[in-house]
């Protein structure tokens, strides 16, 4: 029945409320973080006076940014495996396009980045930011990166933009995956 809270508190116009389901997003289940997630958005697009930590956000980005670049070493490392090529080779790309799977949970990991970042600026600015970002379009794409370059503090902008860079490309390297390998970042430069 814990799933059911999210909708509730987004209901409601309190401080507790964003406390309560800050809590929620470390349920062991999946959906009810989900669930939190969305309602934390709800209420920061309703009631807009109402305090959000910023530290919470940005640790919960980089946890994002965390299980993104995991998700991406997990499916390079099986794609080498099934080739029977060396774990160690570092010029082999594989397209993404083809584990559909693969691409659902990079769009999942991208929507819950951009829910967080809609915490942390304007909800609606991060919506159609992702929405270009998800686009067909090269250039949209492109322009909604150059716009989150701009807008995105220093600590965010580093785990942010790679990710992107990293969902659009059309094939996964051990290149890209380094280059989202976030393990050993500084949070001390995140939180500034």
């Amino acid at each position: 029945q814990v799933i059911r809270i999210p909708k509730v508190l987004e209901l409601i116009d309190s401080q507790r409320s964003v406390d309560y389901l800050f809590n929620l997003l470390n349920h062991a289940d999946h959906e009810v973080n989900e669930q939190s997630l969305l309602a934390l958005s709800a209420l920061k697009s309703r009631y807009k006076y109402l305090k959000f930590s910023d530290k919470k956000v940005k640790s919960r980005i980089h946890l994002e940014a965390l299980v993104f670049h995991d998700s991406l070493s997990l499916f390079f490392d099986k794609q080498l495996e099934k080739s029977g090529m060396p774990l160690a080779e570092t010029g082999t790309a594989f397209v993404l396009e083809s584990v559909p799977l693969v691409e659902k949970d990079i769009k999942r990991c991208l929507g819950r980045i951009f829910s967080l970042l809609g915490i942390l600026y304007d909800p609606d600015e991060m919506q159609g930011v992702f929405n270009a970002v998800c686009g067909s379009s090269t250039e949209t794409r492109l322009n909604a990166i150059e716009f989150l370059d701009a807008l995105l503090d220093p600590g965010i902008k580093r785990l942010v933009i790679p990710i992107i860079e990293a969902a659009l490309s059309e094939k996964l390297s051990k290149d890209i995956i380094r280059s989202v390998d976030f393990s050993k970042l500084d949070l001390r430069n995140l939180f500034r």
